[in-house]
């Protein structure tokens, strides 16, 4: 796959500890578990956590998804949808429903400006995403943004240095040339 759909596979990413709780509320929790640092891109650990078997009804959105891709014209949003985005030091951004894959040259034309794929799974009371962030970001600060009203997460910002990706970056390993 194109370097901004997915890691690569021809890589061993450089893993940057990062364990902090990003979001809170009462029964719920949005965990950064750390990076997965490639050449090109990042991979995001991240966890949500509740206390008992909190219902967790389509956290990555896919019904929305499908729904919006249905009637484009509903831009409403439930609350059963967990939402999460990046901000570059530079002000592009980038959230987990911008689904750019719906376009027709998905696989062949990058995004305009910040490719953001989730993928994850779970049950009961936990659930982990693997979030996938094209391009590597500026130098500065990497804001993550989340927000899961069901779980009575309000809107909230952590703020991450990306000196320590971007040097990570330089020390992923490639297993091979590119042949192609």
């Amino acid at each position: 796959m194109p370097d901004w759909i997915h890691k690569p596979s021809n890589e061993i990413g450089v893993l940057v500890p990062h364990a902090a709780v990003i979001a809170r509320s009462n029964q719920a929790l949005v965990a950064l578990a750390g990076f997965h640092i490639y050449s090109k891109g990042v991979e995001i650990l991240l966890m949500l956590r509740t206390l008992s078997e909190f219902l967790l009804d389509d956290p990555v959105g896919f019904r929305e998804q499908m729904r919006r891709r249905i009637d484009p014209t509903n831009a409403s949003l439930p609350d059963t949808v967990f939402r999460f985005g990046i901000e570059f030091s530079d002000g592009r951004k980038a959230t987990s429903l911008d689904w750019n894959w719906w376009d027709p040259d998905w696989q062949t034309k990058p995004p305009p400006s910040i490719h953001l794929g989730m993928t994850g799974g779970g049950g009961g009371a936990a659930f982990s995403w693997q979030v996938w962030l094209w391009p590597l970001p500026p130098t500065g600060v990497l804001t993550l943004v989340c927000e899961y009203p069901q779980a009575g997460i309000a809107l909230t910002r952590y703020e991450v240095e990306a000196a320590p990706i971007l040097e990570a970056a330089s020390q992923s390993i490639k297993l091979w040339e590119d042949t192609t």
